[in-house]
């Protein structure tokens, strides 16, 4: 586990495995699932359209053309994010820093939102 309380938690796999993935789980249930490249990983997830881990810029314009709508990150300035896949009352979230995806995570309900863990 990274952190948690009672109702909230964000943890890594127990077995060590796919360190590039971490789950929030609030009332025992998984509401997002993340990928980033921690030290010495490389996430090998990708969206439908090929999306993932270190995807330029221009990848996701490629991949999302009118369709994307970069937005200022809330709380990290400097970094943007936008939905790139919407499905229902969920979907995928990419963050891009420097120029290149550094993150990217699915997620449903108010989890898709959160610009942090369990906010």
């Amino acid at each position: 586990m990274i952190e948690g309380d009672e109702k909230r938690w964000y943890f890594l796999r127990r077995d060590g495995r796919d360190r590039s993935i971490a789950y929030m789980a609030e009332d025992g249930i998984i509401t997002r699932i993340d990928v980033f490249n921690p030290r010495g990983t490389k996430a090998r997830v990708r969206t439908s359209a090929g999306i993932g881990v270190g995807s330029s810029r221009a990848d996701l314009e490629t991949a999302y053309g009118d369709r994307l709508k970069l937005e200022a990150h809330p709380i990290a300035p400097g970094v943007q994010w936008v939905v790139i896949e919407r499905i229902d009352a969920g979907g995928i979230r990419v963050v891009l820093q420097d120029g290149a995806v550094s993150a990217l995570f699915a997620a449903r309900g108010p989890a898709l939102g959160y610009p942090e863990d369990c906010s």
